[in-house]
């Protein structure tokens, strides 16, 4: 009898030893360390260089690190807010949302060459969320200017801008697809947050991913094949990877603290993101896809 039950548990051990081996182990690297937080990673078009925000100093900045001297730097403005950025192509500019004094947020770009800002929208209303075409010339945005936070485009260099979505529900953090064509963004239209893609010219969205946790912060992968997003369906918020075609998500990045904003790197191999895992909020690396032990 008692051998019978030592064998259960050795099958049982073998189990869940195979159970562990299946586990993606994804090699992880910390390129930024500071008491405050940092978010709102985002690679160069080169993929030497994140830039971030940060609360470093006591207010939100725009920060970058170039990775392979690890050497931190801050862009020289003075103006604060949710500082959510993005490259032009050429990585030439950065576009930010900046917060004005009379509490609403509008567009700026900062020219590395020069280290100018121009200011892009003098709406009353918020303006954020900005991000680059692929071909530098148009820059996709959510703003409430119309009662509502949608998706607006216009011109790179600042003019008319024109609403891609309509819906009284929240439409967020658009991207551009590498072809040009499609715009993925978050929206709570289906009555939590969801991944939805429109065509750049407007139209009806199509809902990439249905769960009744929230899906959030999309970024599609250079070859424009998936999508990486934040979610909480694990339990709490993580890294996750998405066909562009549908299909079931896979879970990149595992771990009880929250990993948000997710970015993946020009060639496609790491994704950039902001987690609280070591106690306070810092960028990280993941390679993707993940690799097995075996």
């Amino acid at each position: 009898m008692l051998r019978h039950v030592l064998c259960l548990f050795a099958v049982i051990g073998c189990v869940f030893s195979l159970a562990a081996l299946q586990q993606p182990t994804p090699s992880l690297t910390r390129i930024t360390s500071h008491e405050a937080s940092d978010f709102h990673p985002r690679w160069s078009p080169d993929g030497s260089t994140v830039a971030f925000a940060s609360l470093r100093g006591g207010h939100a900045g725009v920060w970058i690190i170039h990775l392979p001297d690890m050497i931190l730097s801050r862009i020289p403005s003075e103006r604060t807010g949710d500082m959510y950025l993005d490259w032009s192509p050429d990585g030439s500019l950065l576009v930010f949302d900046a917060q004005e004094p009379d509490a609403h947020s509008d567009l700026f770009t900062f020219a590395f060459d020069s280290e100018q800002e121009v200011r892009l929208t003098t709406h009353p209303g918020t303006d954020t969320h900005a991000s680059f075409s692929p071909d530098g010339s148009q820059i996709v945005f959510v703003s409430n200017r119309s009662g509502s936070f949608d998706i607006w485009t216009m011109p790179a260099c600042g003019g008319d801008a024109l609403r891609t979505t309509t819906d009284p529900a929240s439409d967020l953090h658009p991207r551009w697809s590498p072809d040009g064509s499609r715009i993925v963004f978050t929206s709570g239209r289906s009555g939590n947050s969801d991944i939805w893609i429109v065509s750049s010219s407007g139209g009806s969205p199509t809902q990439l991913t249905s769960h009744v946790a929230d899906d959030d912060m999309p970024d599609w992968s250079p070859d424009g094949s998936h999508i990486a997003f934040m979610s909480d369906r694990a339990g709490n918020r993580d890294i996750w990877v998405v066909p562009t075609v549908g299909g079931r998500p896979m879970q990149v990045t595992f771990h009880t603290a929250d990993d948000a904003y997710p970015c993946f790197s020009p060639d496609g191999q790491r994704i950039a993101f902001a987690s609280r895992r070591s106690g306070n909020g810092d960028i990280w690396v993941v390679q993707y896809p993940c690799q097995h032990d075996h």
